[in-house]
């Protein structure tokens, strides 16, 4: 489920809105990104192989609805990081699989629904990705890993349709190990 909770102003309590019930194997929600100006979020799932759901949050009080979702493809699984560029229409996926992947999904404009543009499978040693960050100016995104030691992996999100591409990556120091959140200074 995805549940709508008004958060309080002031000393008053939170409260619960309403929510929406997911289709089979879209129970399992990692990962989410929002474009609060469009009115609708975006949930990656923990399944095999991933979706990426489309949230309508409903406007006020009226309960958040389920648009629809992208079924993405073989090893494109647990989808546990993402980013977004609202004003570019994508958002990139992470996995934390075996084998990383970064997947792009076109958000789809108002009630279209979303769909895989493209993905990136990553180098060995490069899975399991936990944490990331968007630079929306320069097109590229930084992916942190859960492995031992850590990495970082620098990504072209492309233009457009391009696919992402992979520019680089930082191995962390022994003991730096299992990354699970990240923040940019911009």
């Amino acid at each position: 489920r995805v549940i709508k909770v008004s958060l309080g102003t002031g000393d008053a309590p939170p409260v619960r809105i309403g929510a929406v019930t997911l289709d089979p194997f879209e129970e399992q929600l990692f990962s989410s990104v929002i474009d609060p100006a469009a009115g609708y979020a975006y949930f990656g799932t923990r399944t095999a192989p991933g979706s990426v759901v489309k949230i309508a949050l409903g406007a006020g009080t009226n309960p958040p609805t389920r648009v629809g979702a992208a079924r993405l493809e073989f090893g494109e699984d647990l989808l546990r990081t993402a980013v977004i560029d609202t004003a570019a229409g994508y958002a990139w996926f992470g996995t934390f699989s075996d084998r990383g992947h970064v997947v792009k999904v076109a958000l789809g404009t108002g009630a279209e629904l979303p769909s895989r543009v493209d993905g990136l499978r990553l180098e060995f040693g490069e899975n399991r990705l936990t944490c990331a960050v968007i630079d929306r100016a320069a097109g590229q995104a930084w992916f942190g890993t859960r492995t031992t030691a850590a990495k970082v992996i620098k990504v072209d999100l492309g233009s457009g349709d391009a696919p992402p591409t992979r520019l680089g990556t930082l191995t962390l120091e022994p003991g730096e190990d299992f990354l699970s959140c990240a923040s940019l200074s911009a």
